[in-house]
């Protein structure tokens, strides 16, 4: 979002090279466009076209899948007490509800780590 991807270690950059291709899938909880809407309305985040546009052109390649949100990921949630941001808490309650990987450079994700992390 911010044009840091050669932050991103290769092994992730690769992994969405892959999915673009169709050869992986990567699944992102709806809550993350969420939570890239209000930061964007804060200005903690800089879009340079519409939310609505920044959305079509990244998150729907061949296979890259939205998930929803379902009440099971809110249960687990609340039980989960790595940290006190309700979208990280939500997020990972996706990944283990999925029991798939998450992606994230997050440094309290890591620490923690209440899920398997693919990053370095």
């Amino acid at each position: 979002m911010t044009d840091q991807s050669h932050k991103l270690p290769k092994k992730v950059l690769k992994a969405f090279d892959n999915a673009v291709a169709g050869r992986i899938a990567i699944l992102i909880p709806q809550i993350v466009l969420w939570e890239i809407s209000l930061a964007a309305k804060a200005g903690k985040i800089l879009l340079t076209i519409s939310l609505e546009e920044y959305v079509r052109k990244n998150f729907f390649a061949q296979a890259i899948s939205i998930l929803t949100l379902e009440t099971e990921d809110v249960l687990r949630s609340h039980n989960l007490g790595f940290t006190n941001d309700p979208f990280d808490t939500l997020i990972v309650s996706i990944a283990l509800r999925m029991k798939a990987l998450l992606i994230t450079g997050d440094s309290i994700i890591h620490k923690h780590e209440p899920c398997e992390i693919f990053w370095n």
